[in-house]
């Protein structure tokens, strides 16, 4: 106190006194110089830094608002604080809480909310007071000490509580255990209201049924086939390294009498568990619904499989599971929660370092490549993650720890960086304009295929496959035409290059590596192993009629869908073009050593920096020669 009434008057700064924490006082606001007028006179004590400790002067003492010790508890384990007490979280005004050292005093002295402020802050070195702001709109605490990083806590009322404070305190307990009836209360709450509310969710009665389901009103699970018109979940997981049980055709007719519930994985285990909790009778598996070593039953069914998981009554996500063996109804991370008050239904909670989009970031789910398209057209879907529950469908999504339901508006450009909360409604809501650099259908197409290429599949014959299904339904949705993961009336996007997750870099002459096997035509990005991006979309390049444009294509499907595996394919362009004389420094022969790309072109290698000619808003395509005038491309 008496560095920071020296400080303040800007007397001695560099006198400490290394006794002041005998007489701490609480002061409700910093001390202005005007107060101390009469220590300025004179008659202010001559101090050093080797000067014996004093007590406090009357002087000194009349100019503190409340002194510490009386601001603190009386000892009993459950009082605040008479500063705690101030606390208003209907206010959005910041106010005034302890000093650290009186901080820790009150913890010590039985103020529960000041100990657990202390467990929760970082230990500070200051003078001053700290600052309490709360944040309506996030239902955010921010306590902060001058010079020092604020810490953020969240207060939360119970779920089923109708106080005032409800009304502009929004976040809502997280159960320790998913498997609790609070939880599954939460989630059947998010169904009744999805079905009865949500007109863009509404399903139809005669909905196409998958060919086998699991029927789980029993112990044991039997795969039933023929079953019609009955409500249904999907599960979405990961598969894992191994694959304890799936459907064979040695087994197939075993399966058919039943399934030792014992000898399934554990994520399947958990997730019969939910659907019997949410009243359903039938679960659909890929693995155990599809016969996995017959190649005509997987291609039927991959045809379908969009199908399955918008006719199903709800999608069970398995969201932070790696593997099949894992389970995902594991209790959450422990948090330390404190009542804000003795008589209020207001808690208080440490906010962890993560948020929604942090948690579908780091997900092993949001990592395999067939569960992009699984999670887009699925009507509904209940994610589980490591520390709460997830709610989305057509119309909204919500969280479990929150009774917010956000119905955001969809801006595509966002999938570019991450999965917002309207992720999943991106395609219910695409511009008319087809080429709207900002939510056009072709934007929010590429888009979706730069957040799909990040992913993993553990077989790279699965790349078109796996994204089969939404290929199909964006066809249905646009009615344009689909080749090879590209569309014949969007030329723009045979501009596609390799993303090389450089930050800020516009490295436009780097070549992919091609794929050790054939998916697709040269010219579409599934033909490249990898991460690709679209130049165009990605600096939202407008459409001009003087662009190219694909006046012919051919692709010939490997089975009956185009939208799975490729053959062959071919196209023809119509553009405005431009003869480029490279110079001899781009031309490598064929014998010379390998580029770090890794890209050979039939007549040699080259590494044209697209750049310098206006790549990529020229208007020109390029006719590439070698010095010897032979054309590359």
């Amino acid at each position: 106190m008496l560095h920071y009434i020296l400080t303040t008057i800007g007397l001695r700064r560099d006198v400490v006194d290394p006794h002041w924490d005998d007489y701490i006082f609480d002061d409700e606001e910093p001390p202005r110089p005007d107060k101390f007028k009469s220590l300025t006179e004179g008659n202010f004590p001559s101090l050093t830094s080797e000067s014996e400790p004093r007590p406090w002067t009357d002087d000194e003492k009349k100019f503190s608002l409340s002194a510490a010790l009386d601001s603190i508890p009386d000892g009993h384990p459950s009082s605040r604080c008479k500063v705690c007490q101030k606390i208003d979280t209907s206010s959005s005004y910041g106010f005034g809480h302890h000093r650290y050292p009186v901080l820790e005093k009150s913890a010590t002295l039985g103020c529960p909310l000041c100990e657990f402020f202390v467990a929760n802050i970082r230990k500070v070195d200051t003078f001053c007071s700290a600052d309490l702001t709360i944040d309506p709109d996030t239902s955010t605490l921010w306590y902060k000490h001058a010079g020092y990083p604020a810490t953020p806590f969240e207060l939360f009322t119970e779920r089923g509580d109708h106080e005032d404070a409800s009304n502009h305190i929004f976040l809502r307990n997280i159960w320790p255990d998913p498997f609790q009836v609070g939880c599954f209360n939460v989630a059947q709450n998010w169904l009744a209201s999805c079905t009865v509310e949500h007109e863009r969710c509404k399903q139809s009665k005669n909905i196409s049924v998958p060919t086998r389901l699991l029927d789980i009103s029993e112990t044991c699970p039997i795969l039933c086939t023929k079953r019609k018109n009955v409500a249904y979940a999907a599960l979405s997981y990961c598969w894992g390294q191994d694959m304890a049980v799936t459907t064979t055709k040695a087994n197939f007719q075993c399966h058919e009498k039943g399934i030792e519930y014992g000898g399934l994985p554990k994520t399947f285990q958990d997730a019969i568990s939910v659907t019997r909790a949410l009243g359903i009778d039938f679960l659909w598996v890929d693995s155990l619904c599809i016969i996995q070593d017959d190649e005509d039953d997987w291609d039927t069914e991959c045809v379908r499989m969009g199908e399955y998981y918008e006719n199903a009554y709800v999608t069970i996500s398995a969201l932070s599971a790696s593997g099949s063996s894992e389970g995902f109804l594991h209790p959450r991370p422990e948090t330390q929660v404190l009542r804000l008050f003795e008589t209020s239904n207001v808690y208080i909670r440490p906010r962890k370092d993560f948020n929604r989009r942090k948690i579908f970031e780091s997900a092993a789910l949001s990592r395999r490549g067939w569960t992009l398209q699984e999670r887009l057209l699925s009507t509904r879907i209940l994610h589980f993650s490591s520390y709460e529950m997830f709610w989305e469908c057509k119309t909204c999504s919500a969280r479990e720890g929150s009774a917010k339901e956000h119905i955001n508006p969809v801006d595509s450009r966002s999938l570019s960086n991450y999965e917002g909360d309207d992720f999943k409604r991106v395609l219910q809501h695409m511009d008319r304009d087809p080429h709207s650099p900002s939510n056009g259908a072709f934007a929010v197409w590429y888009r979706l295929v730069r957040q799909y290429t990040r992913r993993s599949l553990s077989r790279s014959s699965d790349l078109l496959p796996a994204i089969s299904a939404l290929a199909s339904a964006f066809s249905t949705i646009t009615g344009y035409t689909y080749m090879a993961g590209l569309w014949a009336e969007d030329s723009q996007s045979l501009l596609w290059l390799k993303d090389r997750g450089q930050s800020g870099s516009r490295t436009y002459h780097s070549y992919p590596r091609e794929a050790d096997n054939y998916r697709a035509p040269s010219w579409s990005w599934a033909a490249v192993d990898g991460a690709v991006v679209f130049a165009p979309y990605e600096e939202e390049r407008t459409f001009s009629t003087n662009d190219a444009s694909i006046i012919h294509q051919r692709v010939e499907p490997h089975g009956s869908s185009k939208f799975r595996a490729i053959l062959r394919g071919s196209i023809t362009l119509r553009a405005l073009s431009k003869n480029v004389r490279c110079e001899s420094e781009f031309v490598y022969s064929s014998e010379s050593e390998e580029s770090t790309d890794g890209f050979t072109p039939e007549y040699g290698k080259l590494e044209a920096e697209y750049y310098k000619i206006g790549f990529p808003a020229a208007r020109y395509w390029l006719r590439i020669f070698d010095v010897v005038g032979k054309h590359f491309a």
